[in-house]
């Protein structure tokens, strides 16, 4: 009876969704699906804290009504969504019992609710998740990438020939977690090594990579396959300015320890300076592709590399990008007139138009398979 009373709760939270005028928008109860870790000594952990009481504030100053659910504790959180009536939620969730690997699951415990959330669905957070799946999947679709190969094991074979230089990532962790300055090899004795540190100290499979030395562009995008999209304008990383000795990269020490170096080595700009009409237009389309194939919602962020004759090649897509103030997406957001808030109002916007007039788990459906 229970079971039966959450299943009429949630179909009825789902056609409140449906027919909710947009003019509306503000009087939802919005839960902030994320993580509580108050106090972490993980710099990624705590920064997963900070942007959820950021959004919860920068939503309530707008009228919403918010709760803060946390997915460390998944059963306590499902308990809150239904107890205090709470809309949609807004997925911010990247773990659960410390795990990245788990964080696709706080969407498919939602889908089961039919609780409607912000955000991809629990295949593409999936998917993304695994890099060596999403390079046959770009090849499939001929969607440009670095030459590339993997490892499951030690004792699988791999092209003895493959171009140096190379960089060696653990294929299912995210936030550059594993990655340092010795992840790129110049030679194959080192490529060796660096696979063995991967498979056997990471406990991760490996993923081999063709190091394409150039400019990097953030490629950050709003809207759904089926709807009007809106790429916003790309964010670009100059590394000219490393000493020697540092390969030109986003190590995990530059994106959460604070390196010095790479703070004052690598240039962001945004928005690019300098950058011809044409490859802004090839970035944009081959991003947009990457992010239709691997079925992305509402929003997402594409990372690409321009080789030294002006090609570019997607590295990998983010479906859960980090969306706190200062991050990429909502920067270059305000780049094209949307202040923070607004900017997470239309992530909201976008979630309740995917859920309107269409049938129940629609956007479970991936059509570019």
């Amino acid at each position: 009876a229970r079971l039966s009373r959450r299943a009429v709760l949630g179909a009825a939270r789902i056609e409140h969704i449906r027919t909710l005028p947009l003019e509306k928008q503000r009087n939802l109860h919005v839960g902030i699906a994320s993580n509580e870790f108050a106090g972490s000594d993980n710099p990624i952990e705590a920064e997963l804290t900070s942007d959820a009481e950021k959004i919860a504030e920068t939503l309530g100053e707008r009228g919403y009504r918010t709760t803060f659910l946390d997915f460390n504790h998944p059963f306590e959180a499902v308990q809150q969504i239904q107890d205090e009536k709470v809309d949609i939620i807004f997925n911010l969730c990247e773990r659960i019992n410390h795990s990245g690997l788990l964080e696709p699951h706080a969407a498919s415990l939602l889908d089961i609710l039919q609780v409607p959330y912000t955000g991809s669905n629990p295949f593409t957070l999936s998917l993304c998740l695994d890099k060596i799946r999403v390079k046959k999947l770009f090849a499939f679709h001929h969607i440009p990438t670095p030459r590339w190969d993997y490892l499951y094991d030690r004792d699988e074979a791999f092209d003895e020939n493959f171009p140096l230089p190379a960089i060696v990532k653990p294929a299912n962790s995210d936030s550059s977690l594993g990655i340092t300055n010795e992840s790129v090899v110049e030679s194959h004795a080192a490529l060796k090594k660096r696979i063995a540190y991967v498979l056997e100290e990471l406990k991760r499979p490996a993923l081999i990579e063709e190091f394409i030395d150039g400019d990097e562009y953030d490629v950050s995008i709003l809207g759904n396959w089926d709807d009007k999209q809106r790429v916003l304008p790309l964010s670009r990383s100059v590394f000219k300015g490393l000493p020697e000795g540092y390969w030109h990269m986003y190590p995990y020490e530059a994106k959460f320890l604070g390196s010095v170096v790479h703070k004052q080595g690598i240039e962001v700009q945004r928005p690019p300076r300098g950058v011809a009409g044409k490859l802004t237009s090839l970035i944009s389309e081959i991003a947009l592709d990457a992010l239709n194939v691997v079925g992305c919602s509402d929003y997402g962020r594409v990372e690409v590399r321009v080789d030294k004759n002006g090609n570019p090649c997607v590295l990998e897509v983010n479906p859960n990008p980090s969306i706190g103030p200062t991050d990429c997406v909502p920067s270059v957001a305000a780049l094209a007139g949307m202040n923070y808030g607004d900017f997470l109002e239309e992530i909201l916007r976008l979630a309740i138009r995917r859920y309107r007039d269409r049938p129940p788990y629609y956007h479970l459906q991936m059509s570019t398979l």
